[in-house]
């Protein structure tokens, strides 16, 4: 006698808000989803081809089914709110006003680093990791939580 089970696995979408950062050629990568609709925020030069080999895969896998594809304006500094918490995408050196999350683009400058000390409370994201000279002379400003978003493929948040 054999007794056969058959498990069918069918897809849920999920429900718990959940947004993603991480980095594409030195430029930031957002994506929040929620349910069955994602956001996505890109630099202007991503090629369609990344979105389906890289974002498309992660949709079909929690069940996205409405996406909607912005760019980031291409030189400016960006600042938004995500579960209470507001985020700084930073090409230009800025004071802090209040943002819990820096991160740090590609086109930033470390030679006047005296900006940095009003985001030392930050968790800061780096897009790019500076070279070992320029982190060493950032040490002073670092806060206790920060990230290099170019030698890991994403971060949760």
């Amino acid at each position: 006698m054999c007794a056969c089970i058959t498990l069918i696995f069918w897809q849920t979408t999920e429900k718990t808000p959940t947004a993603y950062l991480s980095a594409v050629k030195g430029d930031a990568v957002w994506v929040e989803n929620e349910g069955a609709k994602s956001i996505a925020s890109l630099p202007s030069s991503t090629d369609p081809a990344w979105i389906q080999a890289h974002l498309s895969p992660m949709w079909a896998n929690v069940g996205v089914k409405d996406t909607l594809v912005q760019r980031w304006p291409v030189k400016s500094n960006i600042h938004w709110k995500y579960r209470g918490e507001t985020y700084a995408y930073v090409r230009e050196p800025t004071e802090a006003k209040g943002q819990q999350h820096l991160i740090l683009g590609k086109e930033v400058k470390y030679r006047d680093k005296e900006w940095l000390k009003s985001w030392q409370k930050a968790t800061w994201y780096f897009l790019k990791k500076p070279s070992a000279y320029w982190l060493g002379e950032l040490k002073p400003y670092l806060p206790q939580q920060y990230y290099f978003l170019d030698e890991q493929p994403a971060i949760v948040l």
